[in-house]
């Protein structure tokens, strides 16, 4: 299988798991036509383009892919799986050099059970601005836990840390529809 990672999907790789004791989970997972990371908290996953269209799937450590980018630059990478378990990095540009490493034989856990599959009630749309006000309103000195609550559509969102709520009316855009 070839996998061609756009700079988004490099991206993901940063959900990945840092700690030693989730050796899986310091992996992504590619294969079915895209790239997913999951530490256990957070699930970060973007459709790619893979050829063939197989179900083989490649566990590459999401550190390989983030160290590879940097030191081959590029605005893709490209991914490919050989025999006995090992596969090939390089980027699109013709002289790039051949960096061979270790797939992971294992199975990735199940995360398909976390992936919403209704279509959603609402969504909400923060500028960064406003979101890094909200949680320094929300005092992250006391916790480091966060809690976001989103219920229904025109309903209030709510942000709880510790002892601290901070609610974001909803306001109609004519370009977004209801926030």
């Amino acid at each position: 299988m070839k996998a061609t990672l756009d700079l988004a999907a490099i991206k993901v790789a940063y959900a990945a798991a840092s700690k030693d004791t989730r050796p899986i989970l310091q992996h992504v997972k590619i294969g079915n036509g895209e790239i997913i990371a999951c530490d256990g908290f957070i699930l970060a996953r973007r459709k790619i383009i893979t050829e063939p269209e197989t179900e083989e799937v490649m566990l590459v450590n999401a550190a390989t892919i983030l160290k590879t980018h940097k030191m081959l630059g590029g605005e893709q990478l490209i991914i490919e799986s050989k025999e006995d378990g090992v596969a090939i990095i390089s980027n699109e540009e013709e002289d790039s050099p051949l960096i061979s490493i270790q797939l992971l034989q294992a199975e990735y856990p199940e995360y398909e059970q976390i992936t919403p599959t209704s279509e959603r009630k609402a969504y909400v749309v923060l500028s960064t601005f406003y979101l890094a006000k909200l949680l320094k309103i929300a005092d992250l000195e006391k916790s480091t836990i966060v809690k976001i609550k989103v219920r229904e559509p025109n309903e209030p969102v709510e942000i709880l840390s510790h002892e601290t709520t901070v609610y974001i009316m909803p306001y109609f855009s004519p370009e977004e529809g209801n926030v």
